[in-house]
């Protein structure tokens, strides 16, 4: 999860307020490769993660509470993981978009 903490606008490079569009926007204008690349590794770190807690998950059976909140916490780790996995999408769109108007700004 090392690249969770280098995504722009989270907690290490160029923080911003998670509700904030235009930090978030301008922490992914400042370095578009830092953004491309962790919005790439990230995806996958959560997919095995859910495939380690769904393993966990078989292990703890039986007919108390425990076995029911075990499937109950992966139906909404999937769908959380799809979640960000699409937004991690989206953060190619933004990065790629701002580069783009930059560099045709630079060129005039």
């Amino acid at each position: 999860m090392l690249f969770f903490l280098l995504e722009q606008g989270e907690i290490v490079i160029d923080p911003a307020e998670s509700g904030d569009a235009v930090g978030t926007i301008t922490a992914l204008a400042s370095n578009p490769a830092v953004a491309h690349v962790s919005s790439l590794l990230v995806p996958p770190s959560l997919v095995t993660m859910l495939f380690g807690l769904a393993g966990i998950s078989g292990v703890i059976q039986g007919e108390r509470m425990s076995g029911g909140f075990s499937r109950l916490g992966i139906l909404c780790i999937t769908i959380g993981g799809t979640g960000w996995i699409l937004t991690a999408e989206l953060n190619h769109v933004l990065a790629d978009t701002v580069w783009r108007v930059i560099r045709q700004c630079s060129w005039r």
